[in-house]
């Protein structure tokens, strides 16, 4: 046991205390879930001699004092990539003051690639949070889950962050200038590096809009799922790839997605129930879109016309719409654009298919 270098109890959803003799582990290099609550008799002696973790989960963090949490000696574990700070759901109620106390005395070292935080009940993030001179430079990866903060920490000037999901952040209204954090001196690009971003289950968020200055060369995808007040996305983005869920109709006006129209050549759209050919003529004003999937939209009928403008359309996904009956405007896309493929599924109303497009369709 003493040259083990994973214990993975992920999935041990039962099990609510660690075993005592973990310090034993000098090799251990991946404790993704290590429960603090009803821990062995010091869960900080534990772990401080534990120098070669590669990746570190702490499970109900909230149990922990802020003297524990210190003496766990974070940015000594010089090898440390992957760290999750959890706590209990039922600490989003706790002392805002207390647990914020608490996380700042969880700072990792410089080398972290990946961060996690879920259920965090402060206010504000942790002092080693980025800022304009960031103390996590190497950070790759950031996942904020359920977190209380009011306000979203300045993540635009990490020069090596690839992902970045946020999710269950209620308190929050608009994406813009906190995020983005203030330029160096050496760099006035913010997201230099970013490829992806997901926010979801946010009731709050309205929009992402334009901002002058705000820059994210690379990002590749979005997703916007569960955020029913989401109607703007004016910011300039060049993303290829756009998912939204369970979002107002609205966005996919020409005025709401004005900021990824250029650009956009994959658009997923699912669960949208009051989406129509009039509420979502924005689709029109994507002249590079290759592929559109629709599922679970069931107020849709047909598509917005789109013959003079999605001349890069390739393939049409119809998934589950109860409603959706009419194909004139997809046969005028055969004309222009070059659509090889059609799939019609659980959509009842349709009982036949025009011929033009019978040689491109999968109708189920």
């Amino acid at each position: 046991m003493k040259s083990l270098k994973e214990l993975n109890i992920l999935d041990c959803y039962s099990l609510d205390k660690m075993p005592s003799g973990l310090s034993a582990l000098t090799k251990v290099e991946a404790l993704p879930r290590y429960i603090t609550t009803n821990a062995s008799d010091n869960p900080v002696l534990e772990l401080q001699g534990l120098r070669n973790l590669k990746r570190l989960g702490l499970e109900s963090i909230e149990e922990m004092s802020v003297k524990d949490a210190a003496e766990i000696q974070l940015q000594e574990k010089y090898k440390l990539e992957h760290l999750t700070l959890h706590c209990n759901k039922d600490a989003e109620s706790s002392n805002p003051i207390v647990a914020k106390e608490l996380l700042d005395n969880l700072k990792p070292n410089q080398g972290l690639k990946t961060l996690e935080i879920i259920c965090y009940a402060g206010e504000r993030f942790p002092c080693w949070m980025p800022n304009k001179d960031p103390h996590l430079k190497k950070l790759t990866h950031i996942r904020l889950i359920n977190v209380k903060c009011k306000s979203l920490p300045a993540l635009g000037q990490l020069p090596h962050l690839t992902t970045l999901e946020i999710s269950g952040m209620n308190a929050i209204k608009h994406v813009g200038k906190e995020l983005n954090g203030e330029p160096t001196d050496s760099s006035t690009t913010t997201f230099r590096t970013l490829k992806s971003i997901i926010f979801s289950q946010m009731v709050n968020l309205e929009s992402w809009p334009k901002e002058e200055g705000a820059t994210c060369p690379y990002l590749e995808e979005l997703s916007v799922i569960q955020c029913p007040k989401f109607r703007e996305l004016s910011m300039e983005l060049p993303i290829t790839n756009l998912t939204v869920s369970l979002i107002p109709h609205d966005l996919l006006r020409k005025e709401g997605i004005a900021g990824v129209a250029s650009s956009l050549r994959s658009l997923s759209i699912s669960l949208c129930e009051e989406l129509s050919a009039s509420s979502s003529k924005g689709l029109t004003a994507l002249s590079s879109l290759e592929k559109i999937v629709i599922s679970g939209c069931n107020q849709l009928e047909s598509l917005p016309p789109c013959a003079e403008n999605l001349a890069s359309l390739k393939s049409v996904t119809i998934i589950g719409c109860s409603r959706f009956h009419d194909l004139t405007d997809l046969l005028e896309c055969t004309g222009r654009a070059r659509l090889r493929s059609l799939r019609i599924s659980g959509c009842p109303k349709v009982t036949s298919i025009p011929e033009a497009l019978r040689g491109i369709t999968t109708w189920e």
